[in-house]
Formats: C-alpha cells, structure tokens, sequence
C-alpha cells in the first residue's frame, strides 16, 4: 500500500521507545525493498528467518542514524532559551529521495516519518499522533506494557488515518 498527498510519498512511520521500535508501517515497495537492500550484503546465520533478520539490522541501522541526526542537529542549531523544561524536539533531514520527520520526546518515545522531499513539516502531525494515539490509546490503556511492541491493529489505523488527513 502506498500513501500518496497528491504527488508526494509517504514511506513508512515508526515508532521508537528508548532503543527498541515498537511499531512500524511500511506504506511503499520503495521503503521495503531499501530495507531489503540494506540488509543484503550481510551473511544470513543458518536457519534465520531473513524477514526478522533483515528488519533487526534495519532498527539497528536506524537507531544509530536517529541518534546521530539528534546530536548533530543540536550541536549545529542554534539553541533557543526556554523557560522550563523541553519535553519535545523535532527535526528533519533531506536527501534528493527522501525526507525524514523526526520528533524526539522527553518521555522516550521517537516518532519518525520517511516521505519524499517535497513534504512540509509534519511536526504537528506526529505531535497530534503523540498526544491522541500513543498516549490516550496506548500509554492509557492498562494491559500495555510499556515499551512493549504494539501489535493493536486500531492504533495502526489511527496512525495511518492521521498521516493521511
């Protein structure tokens, strides 16, 4: 399934707690077959599922980019004096193919989204999933765990309602 706003391309979305994703929607064959290239030059173990393989080196591969772009995105911004405590921080980074929405909160959580280039700051999007998904559908709900994988199918479709709006 792809996610098109008119000519522009929704890639996937992800959802981060700590280190771990706990949730991730893959929109087009594009972002998938990058996921697939990104883990072939690897050696698959004997008897290891190259699907579960293939998406681990992925969240890993993430997981270091992400950290990179935040430090480097503080270290070059300049810093703005607020009063009080931040508790969230947004940034993007544009290659010529895509554009990565990224919003870091104090709480741990990480919402990224891949689109193409074109796509304007989708930073009060993923603010609106944060405060009316993650935490009044899940962090709310008493039997999630947190930092557990989300596999609840409504919470998919209420992400993928708000990214498509």
């Amino acid at each position: 399934m792809s996610v098109l706003w008119g000519q522009v391309m929704l890639h996937s979305f992800h959802l981060y707690h700590e280190r771990q994703c706990i949730l991730k929607l893959h929109f087009s064959e594009t972002c998938k077959s990058a996921i697939r290239k990104a883990a072939s030059s690897d050696r698959l173990m004997s008897g290891q599922d190259y699907e579960a393989y293939s998406n681990n080196l992925y969240e890993k591969l993430m997981c270091g980019f992400l950290t990179g772009l935040n430090q480097f995105s503080g270290a070059i911004a300049e810093q703005e004096v607020t009063e009080g405590i931040s508790v969230a921080n947004y940034n993007t980074c544009s290659t010529a193919n895509y554009k990565i929405h990224y919003l870091q909160l104090i709480t741990g959580y990480k919402l990224v989204c891949f689109t193409s280039p074109e796509v304007p700051s989708l930073k009060n999007i993923l603010e609106i999933i944060y405060s009316e998904v993650i935490v009044k559908k899940l962090l709310m709900n008493p039997d999630y765990q947190i930092g557990s994988p989300v596999n609840d199918l409504a919470i998919y479709n209420l992400i993928e309602k708000a990214l498509t709006i």
